[in-house]
């Protein structure tokens, strides 16, 4: 019973497993293709395959891409820092305990890493690839359109329960950010709808 309760578990967690060890927590990013997802994700083979495997949507797929670029900027260790104890060297604290490629808050990535057994790394980006979509999956019901990229980013900042407290009140400066992320998925989602093809058939010629 309990040995056929554990192939169970492998079996559903070994594809992102596999992802996971493979690509390593921090394998080069090309970025200087970020204008183009479709180029984007062909220059970076692993990431490719972690979009696709995670989100099958082109829409989702532009949603995760541009979520982390403006996030992050795909840099694996990223976290705002409030205040230095000497400047651009050693930060004194932070804003919050949002970090990496997604910049999750920690009470958020325990949630995450329990739904997935523990078989996550919080510096990987195919995990956070792997909790965007996660995430989305679990709230986006309470959005009233699938389509509204600049309300899934509000969604994905001020989580379920703020969303809604704070929808009223939001910053000028955070409306401008969540435009900038929208502007970016809708036009990845474009680029994206033109090349699911190329890029299934790229991911399905790369060696794991």
């Amino acid at each position: 019973m309990f040995r056929n309760r554990v192939s169970r578990k492998v079996e559903l967690y070994l594809p992102a497993l596999i992802l996971g060890l493979l690509s390593g927590c921090h394998q080069p990013i090309t970025i200087s293709s970020q204008s183009d997802a479709c180029q984007f994700l062909y220059d970076n083979p692993r990431i490719n395959q972690a979009v696709l495997f995670y989100a099958p949507t082109p829409s989702r797929q532009a949603l995760t891409l541009a979520v982390i670029k403006h996030e992050s900027n795909f840099k694996a260790k990223a976290r705002p820092v409030k205040s230095w104890l000497i400047q651009d060297w050693i930060p004194w604290r932070y804003y919050s305990t949002a970090r990496g490629y997604a910049q999750v808050t920690d009470p958020t990535w325990s949630d995450f890493s329990r739904a997935q057994g523990g078989l996550v790394s919080r510096y990987a980006l195919i995990d956070h690839i792997h909790f965007v979509n996660w995430y989305f999956d679990r709230h986006e019901k309470q959005l009233r359109s699938g389509d509204d990229f600049y309300e899934y980013y509000f969604l994905f900042h001020d989580g379920p329960t703020g969303y809604h407290q704070k929808k009223y009140r939001r910053s000028r400066p955070l409306h401008r950010f969540a435009l900038r992320v929208a502007a970016d998925a809708k036009r990845y989602q474009s680029q994206l709808s033109d090349c699911q093809a190329v890029l299934r058939w790229h991911s399905n010629w790369q060696q794991f």
